[in-house]
C-alpha cells in the first residue's frame, strides 16, 4: 500500500512535468552550455514548485487557493517578466561563454533555481491538475490517511526531479557534440521561444 501512494505520487510528478514548457527548454539549454548541475537546480525548482502545488490540492488549503485564484493574472505577469529577462540573457549572450566557463557561480545556480521556482509558480492551474488526479485517488479506511498523502506529496517531488535530473543528464551526455555554431543558434532559438511564451502570457492579461 505504501509502494502504491508513492508510485502514485511520482506518476502525477512525471506526468505534470513533461510537457516541454518555458522552464523544460531552459532546463535543456542550461544542460548544454552550464552543465548538469545547472539543469539539476532549474529542475529544483520547477520540482518544488509542483510540490506546493501538490500539497495544496491534496490539502485542500482554501486560503492559499484563493490567494493564488485571485492574483492569478498578477502572478502570471510576474512570471512573463521574468521569462522576458531570462530570454533577454540567452539573447545576448556570447555562444563561445560555455566554452569558456565549464562551471556555473554557485550564486548563478540558485539564481536559475529561484526563477525557475518563481516561475512554475505562477502558473496555479497545476493546482487543478493535481486536484483532479488526486481526486481519482482512494484512501481505503484502513489506511493511515496522513501518512497516505504524505507519500503521495514525496512521489510528486521524486517524480519531478526524477524527470529533469533523466532530462539534463540526457542532454549532458551529448554536449560535447556541440560547437559554438550550435550555441549560438540554441541560444537563438530558446531565447526566441521563450520571448514568445512570455509575451504570450503578457498578452493574455489585456
Amino acid at each position: 500500500m505504501i509502494v502504491l501512494f508513492l508510485l502514485q505520487g511520482i506518476i502525477s510528478g512525471i506526468a505534470v512535468s513533461a510537457p516541454l514548457g518555458p522552464m523544460g527548454i531552459l532546463c535543456i539549454r542550461n544542460s548544454i552550455q552550464k552543465g548538469w548541475k545547472s539543469s539539476v537546480y532549474v529542475g529544483l525548482g520547477i520540482a518544488l514548485a509542483d510540490t506546493l502545488f501538490a500539497i495544496v490540492a491534496v490539502y485542500s488549503i482554501g486560503f492559499v487557493q484563493l490567494f493564488l485564484e485571485e492574483h492569478a493574472l498578477l502572478l502570471r505577469g510576474i512570471g512573463s517578466i521574468i521569462l522576458v529577462f531570462i530570454a533577454w540573457k540567452i539573447l545576448m549572450g556570447h555562444p563561445a561563454e560555455p566554452f569558456r566557463n565549464k562551471e556555473d557561480k554557485p550564486q548563478q545556480i540558485w539564481r536559475d533555481m529561484i526563477s525557475a521556482f518563481i516561475v512554475t509558480i505562477s502558473n496555479p492551474i497545476t493546482v487543478l491538475f493535481f486536484g483532479s488526479f488526486f481526486a481519482s485517488i482512494v484512501i481505503p479506511a484502513d489506511a493511515d490517511y496522513h501518512q497516505s498523502i504524505l507519500l503521495l506529496v514525496l512521489g510528486v517531488f521524486l517524480g519531478a526531479m526524477s524527470w529533469w535530473t533523466f532530462l539534463g543528464k540526457i542532454v549532458h551526455k551529448h554536449k560535447a557534440q556541440f560547437t559554438i555554431r550550435h550555441i549560438f543558434w540554441i541560444n537563438r532559438i530558446t531565447g526566441s521561444i521563450i520571448l514568445l511564451l512570455a509575451f504570450w502570457g503578457l498578452i493574455g492579461l489585456v
